[in-house]
């Protein structure tokens, strides 16, 4: 009885498993299925590079995130008894989850990541046939969960009104700048909508701000002396009317068009913080991108100084607010030298902070 159980069991467990056996013509037609979504995928890259060339020759020749490490901006005030100081309070806000964060910042499971590329291929190759100047990877524009992350930020500004920051952000004398890629002029927009709206105020483009990296996402669309589009996921958005927004409510006067492939991160940063302490605003807000952000962390810390925001990301639609000392070295002789440095006390997450 038990060995005819057995044998009961393994043949019921053989006729269970046969279906699954493939014949090799069934396994030979699955290998060129596979190889024919390659090679369909390899050559929309090829004519997606030929479309897009200043993409192409900007991953093989710039070196946007290369330089060289800065001496301690701390130590070099220190040693210096005539320093003249002024002082700005900034507040980083990074842009809601783009496009190109969708395709690329999920799941690294192959099945997963290999599905997003292919539907967003697709979506790359639906804009180039309907002759819609826009893209999913280029200037990347805010995905509907970006546009959620910031009408969460809108809401926690205009619901903590007793915080002292927060307040003078909807109420006091402030400027709002942005990068001049599309999802973080979006983000401030709606963002700030509540007070922007209100006192008919201008979202100020700035190149400097635009993101440090070899990612066609971080290369603008918007040309210098160009008009500028609503993206494409924000036709219909039912937050705010973004054609109007962008028509009345974004200054393009000091946009100086798309970063240069010979320079780097660094020459924006430093350039953000010439425009900073030249404007006559003490509180400023930027919308810009993670690795810039980081960069300028990294950049005017003291080396010394352990915090999250020198080794990780501010999270989409988060907030974080610091003070940015600009210190004139040998105030009054003819050989100043400008520094710049973060106090670390004076960081303070306003909204989200870092990704965990």
């Amino acid at each position: 009885l038990f060995v005819e159980k057995q044998s009961h069991t393994l043949s019921h467990r053989t006729a269970f498993a046969r279906p699954l056996c493939m014949s090799k013509t069934s396994r030979m037609f699955l290998v060129q299925v596979v190889c024919a979504v390659v090679v369909l995928y390899a050559l929309f890259w090829v004519v997606w590079l030929r479309r897009n060339l200043d993409a192409f020759y900007y991953a093989l020749y710039a070196k946007d995130k290369k330089w060289k490490p800065s001496v301690d901006p701390s130590l070099r005030i220190r040693a210096n008894a005539d320093a003249v100081e002024k002082k700005r309070t900034v507040v980083f806000v990074r842009h809601g989850e783009s496009t190109w964060n969708v395709t690329f910042n999920g799941s690294k499971a192959p099945h997963h990541f290999i599905g997003r590329l292919l539907s967003s291929a697709i979506t790359e190759l639906s804009l180039i046939m309907k002759g819609v100047a826009d893209s999913w990877f280029y200037d990347s524009p805010l995905s509907e969960l970006g546009m959620e992350q910031a009408e969460q930020l809108h809401t926690h500004l205009t619901h903590e009104r007793n915080d002292a920051i927060i307040n003078h952000l909807m109420n006091g004398k402030i400027r709002i700048v942005s990068s001049n890629l599309r999802r973080a002029i979006s983000t401030a927009l709606l963002a700030f909508r509540e007070r922007i709206t209100e006192k008919n105020e201008k979202v100020v483009v700035l190149t400097s701000l635009q993101e440090a990296s070899n990612n066609p996402d971080s290369l603008s669309l918007l040309k210098m002396g160009g008009s500028l589009k609503v993206p494409w996921t924000e036709e219909n958005c039912k937050l705010m009317n973004m054609h109007e927004a962008y028509s009345r409510h974004v200054d393009l006067l000091q946009h100086r068009g798309n970063k240069e492939v010979g320079a780097n991160g660094l020459s924006r940063i430093m350039a953000f913080n010439d425009w900073l302490f030249r404007e006559d605003c003490e509180v400023v807000v930027a919308v810009g991108h993670s690795l810039w952000f980081r960069s300028y962390f990294q950049e005017f810390m003291p080396h010394n100084a352990v915090h999250e925001v020198k080794t990780k990301k501010i999270a989409n639609g988060g907030a974080v607010a610091f003070d940015v000392k600009c210190v004139i070295l040998n105030g009054g002789k003819s050989n100043q030298e400008i520094v710049y440095c973060i106090d670390p006390k004076s960081i303070r997450t306003i909204f989200l902070g870092c990704q965990k």
